[in-house]
C-alpha cells in the first residue's frame, strides 16, 4: 500500500514543481536584455493585435523595427502612431501579402532585410477559421491561406532571416554568421489540445510548435533562440472579443510578459492565467478534453451560422441595387462588398470603420476617381464663365466710337467685366463650391451605408432596380447649409446674369453664358444638386446594363416640392464634412499662354454639352470627350471606372 502510494504521489509532486517552476517564470524570473540580439526587430502582422503590440514594445526597449503587414496604409498608420509614442524611435515598413508569399516575393523580403542587423522576429501573422466549423465545410481558399499563412510564411521568414550558408556549408549572412538573435513564433492554444471544428488550424498551429522546439535544439549551440509562444484568448479581432479580464488579456498586457519570456522555455504560455489553463487541461483525460471543446466549438458554430445567415438576409435586404446593375458585373476593379462587413482601416469615409459597412479600402481608388471627376465638372463649368468672358471682350473690341450708343455700351460692358471678375475671382466662390464638393463627398460615403433604403422614396410600379428611385430624402439642414455657403456667390452670379442681360455687346458675344440658374435661389441650388448629384447614379445607366430593360427614360423629381413641406432623413452636408476628402475648392489652373488657344477651342467645341451628360454618364462608366487629332468633331478617347 505505501508503495502503491508512492508511485501515485509521484505526478502529484511533479506537477506542484512545475506549478512552482511556473511562479517563478511567470513572477520572479527577469527578462533578457533584447538588444543583446542585435539592432533591428521585424514584426509580422504588425499593424493589428499582438503583432502590434510586440512593435510598441520592442521600439520601446530601444531597438529599431521594422512593420511587416498586407496594408500599405494600415502599415502607415502604425508607423506615424509608433515614432509618435516612442519618440526617437526608427521605423521602416514593408508590405507582404503572406498569403501569396511566393519565390518572388520572398526575394523581395530578402533583398529588403539584407544589409539590416536582424536580432529579433516575431512571426506573428496568422490567420484562422472565420467561426469554428467542420473542415469540409470550408472553402478552398480559406485551406489554402490557413497553411500558407499560418505554416508557409512563418517557415520561410525563420529561413531568411537565418541567413545563407557556402558551398562548405558555413554561413555568410544573417544570424548565423552573426551567431546571435532570437525567434519568436506565435502558436495557439489550439495547437496544445485536440480541437475538432477547428482541425486545420489547430494542425497547423501544432506545426509551429513542433518546428520551433526542433529549431531551438538545433539552433542554440550557435546563440541563436527559437521559441514558440502559445496565447489562448486574448481581445483581438481574431479572437473577436473585445472586453479583457483576468484570462483574456489585451495585447499589450500580453506582450509586456510575453516579452519577458524571450530566449529562455523553447515552447511557452507567456500570460499567466492561460499557462495556469493549459496546466489544469493537462489533468483532464483526453476523452473529457475533447468532449468539453467540442462542446464549445458546436456552440461557436451554431452563432456563428446564425450570424452569417442575418448578415446575409440583411445584405440581400440593404444591398445597393447599383450593385447588381453596375459593380457586379466588373471584373477590372474591386467595387463595394456585396455584404457587409466590418472594417477599421477606412481612410476617406472614416465614419464607417468600425461598423458594418459595404465600403472596403481597396474600393476608397475608386471613390477618389469619382470625386475627382465631380472636382473638374464643377472647375469646366468655371472655365466656360471664363470663356463667355473672354468672348465679350472680344465683341467689345469691334465697338467704335462712331456709335450713338457708344457711351452707354461701353459703360454696360465695363459693369458686366467687373461682375465676372467679382463671380470668378470672389472668397465667396470659393467657399461656395467646397460646399459643393462637401455634398459630393457625403453622397459618395452614404455609398457605404447598408440601410440606404432608409433614405430614399421609390416608386414600387417601376421593376427596374435603378430606375425605381424617386428621390433621395434629405434633412431640412442640408439645403440651408448650402444656401448659407452659396448665398453671397448666388448673390454676384444674378448681378452678373442682369448685367449680361442689360449688355448689347455681350449679348452678341460668339458664345452663349454659362448657365449658372442652379445659384439664383436656395431652392434652385436644393433641387440641382439633388437632382445632378444625389440622384445621377440611380437613373443613368452603363454599358454593363445593355441586357436589362431599358428605362422609360430619366426621372426628373418634381420641382414644386418646397423645404418646409418635405420630411427629410438624410444629412449629407454632415455626412461630408465627417470624409477625409480634400473639400477645399482649387480653382482650375491657368492656361498657358502658349497652348492657350487650342485648350480654349477643345473646350468650346467638345465642351457644349450640359453638365448633367457629361457628368459621368453613371458611377459605373465615364467616358471622356476630346476633339480628334484632326481637329474635326469629338471622340471617345478612353473610359475611367470611378465605381
Amino acid at each position: 500500500m505505501v508503495e502503491l502510494l508512492s508511485l501515485l504521489a509521484i505526478p502529484v509532486i511533479l506537477k506542484a514543481t512545475h506549478a512552482v517552476y511556473l511562479a517563478y517564470k511567470f513572477f520572479f524570473r527577469a527578462g533578457k536584455d533584447l538588444k543583446k540580439y542585435g539592432e533591428w526587430a521585424v514584426v509580422t502582422g504588425a499593424t493589428d493585435g499582438i503583432g502590434k503590440a510586440y512593435a510598441f514594445e520592442l521600439a520601446s526597449q530601444g531597438l529599431k523595427v521594422l512593420l511587416v503587414a498586407r496594408s500599405e496604409e494600415k502599415l502607415a498608420d502604425t508607423a506615424k502612431e509608433l515614432k509618435s509614442v516612442c519618440s526617437g524611435a526608427t521605423v521602416d515598413v514593408l508590405q507582404v501579402d503572406f498569403s501569396k508569399f511566393d519565390a518572388s516575393a520572398r526575394a523581395m523580403v530578402k533583398s529588403k532585410l539584407a544589409p539590416l542587423d536582424i536580432g529579433i522576429l516575431i512571426n506573428n501573422v496568422g490567420m484562422s477559421y472565420p467561426f469554428t466549423k467542420y473542415f469540409h465545410e470550408l472553402k478552398d481558399s480559406e485551406v489554402a491561406d490557413i497553411m500558407q499563412v499560418n505554416m508557409d510564411s512563418m517557415t520561410w521568414m525563420t529561413r531568411i532571416v537565418l541567413g545563407e550558408i557556402d558551398e562548405d556549408l558555413k554561413p555568410k549572412s544573417g544570424m548565423l554568421l552573426r551567431k546571435r538573435g532570437a525567434i519568436v513564433n506565435t502558436s495557439s492554444g489550439a495547437a496544445r489540445m485536440t480541437s475538432p471544428l477547428l482541425a486545420e488550424y489547430s494542425a497547423a498551429k501544432a506545426y509551429v510548435e513542433k518546428f520551433s522546439q526542433g529549431l531551438a535544439a538545433e539552433l542554440a549551440p550557435k546563440g541563436i533562440d527559437v521559441q514558440a509562444q502559445t496565447p489562448l484568448f486574448v481581445t483581438t479581432k481574431m479572437a473577436k472579443i473585445r472586453k479583457a479580464s483576468m484570462t483574456v488579456p489585451t495585447p499589450e498586457d500580453y506582450v509586456k510578459c510575453a516579452a519577458r519570456q524571450i530566449g529562455y522555455d523553447p515552447a511557452i504560455s507567456p500570460w499567466w492565467a492561460h499557462s495556469l489553463q493549459l496546466w489544469v487541461l493537462s489533468w483532464l483525460p483526453e476523452s473529457v478534453a475533447i468532449y468539453l471543446v467540442d462542446w464549445q466549438h458546436q456552440d461557436i458554430r451554431k452563432r456563428g451560422i446564425k450570424k452569417e445567415k442575418e448578415k446575409s438576409e440583411q445584405a440581400k435586404k440593404g444591398q445597393n441595387p447599383l450593385f447588381a446593375v453596375h459593380w457586379a458585373p466588373k471584373i477590372d476593379i474591386q467595387t463595394l462588398n456585396p455584404y457587409p462587413s466590418v472594417k477599421e482601416n477606412l481612410k476617406l469615409c472614416p465614419a464607417y470603420n468600425e461598423k458594418s459597412s459595404c465600403c472596403h479600402e481597396t474600393f476608397e481608388t475608386e471613390q477618389l476617381k469619382f470625386y475627382n471627376i465631380w472636382e473638374s465638372l464643377f472647375q469646366e463649368k468655371l472655365l466656360r464663365m471664363d470663356d463667355h468672358r473672354q468672348a465679350v471682350r472680344r465683341a467689345a473690341s469691334y465697338l467704335t466710337p462712331k456709335r450713338d450708343s457708344y457711351d452707354v455700351d461701353l459703360a454696360q460692358y465695363r459693369v458686366v467685366m467687373e461682375h465676372y471678375s467679382n463671380v470668378l475671382h470672389s472668397v465667396s466662390k470659393n467657399r461656395c463650391f467646397a460646399g459643393l464638393l462637401t455634398y459630393v463627398a457625403g453622397m459618395i460615403c452614404f455609398s457605404c451605408n447598408i440601410t440606404w433604403f432608409q433614405y430614399l422614396v421609390l416608386d414600387d410600379s417601376v421593376n427596374h432596380p435603378v430606375d425605381s428611385v424617386l428621390r433621395v430624402r434629405m434633412a431640412p439642414a442640408v439645403c440651408l447649409d448650402l444656401w448659407a455657403l452659396c448665398h453671397s456667390f448666388g448673390r454676384e452670379v444674378k448681378a452678373l446674369k442682369e448685367a449680361i442681360r442689360d449688355s448689347i455687346i455681350a449679348r452678341n458675344a460668339t458664345l452663349s453664358e454659362e448657365n449658372m440658374d442652379l445659384f439664383l435661389d436656395a431652392q434652385a441650388l436644393c433641387d440641382w444638386m439633388h437632382d445632378e448629384v444625389a440622384l445621377h447614379p440611380f437613373r443613368v445607366r452603363g454599358h454593363e446594363d445593355a441586357d436589362l430593360p431599358t428605362p422609360g427614360g430619366i426621372r426628373k423629381v418634381a420641382h414644386a416640392r418646397r423645404l418646409e413641406k418635405m420630411k427629410y432623413d438624410l444629412d449629407v452636408m454632415l455626412e461630408g464634412q465627417a470624409t477625409n476628402f480634400n473639400r477645399t475648392w482649387q480653382d482650375p489652373p491657368l492656361l498657358s499662354s502658349r497652348g492657350q488657344g487650342h485648350a480654349r477651342f477643345r473646350r468650346l467645341w467638345c465642351g457644349r454639352y450640359t453638365l448633367s451628360e457629361h457628368a459621368l454618364k453613371s458611377w459605373a462608366l465615364v467616358t471622356v470627350m476630346v476633339c480628334s487629332s484632326s481637329g474635326g468633331g469629338c471622340e471617345t478617347l478612353g473610359q475611367g471606372r470611378p465605381y
